[in-house]
């Protein structure tokens, strides 16, 4: 089973509306065409940037306790060095690593713009779903 590592701004898109390409993604993992794997910096994110006053309008515990239930969580790997062009964004260059995964789904440009570090693709929601038709 593939493995994918989602953005926050993929967590933030899904919760925000159920007819979001980043919906679909997580329709995949919750429908087991893919495992999501979170590190414990990422979950963090998750959170804190969920109960920034624009995005509190939604209650995102919710899928945050689902994904703390259906996620793998691992311990990222040391990158020895800044690989993103936003250093925040490495965190889940490390999680896809330590987890093997085969994607990092994202519509952030800084994380875009790397296009397959370690072999690990990063890629749009919309195109991710469109590739594996969800």
């Amino acid at each position: 089973m593939k493995v994918i590592v989602i953005d926050t701004n993929t967590f933030i898109a899904a919760g925000w509306s159920v007819n979001s390409h980043a919906r679909r993604v997580f329709a995949g993992v919750a429908r087991r065409r893919f495992r999501m794997a979170v590190s414990a910096a990422i979950l963090e994110e998750y959170r804190r940037v969920s109960q920034r006053p624009l995005f509190a309008k939604k209650n995102y515990n919710g899928l945050l306790n689902w994904i703390e239930k259906h996620a793998v969580v691992v311990e990222p790997v040391p990158l020895g060095k800044r690989r993103s062009r936003d250093a925040t964004d490495d965190i889940f260059l490390a999680c896809a690593l330590s987890a093997e995964a085969g994607y990092i789904v994202s519509n952030d440009q800084d994380l875009l713009s790397m296009g397959k570090p370690f072999g690990i693709e990063v890629i749009e929601a919309s195109q991710f779903i469109a590739r594996y038709k969800l």
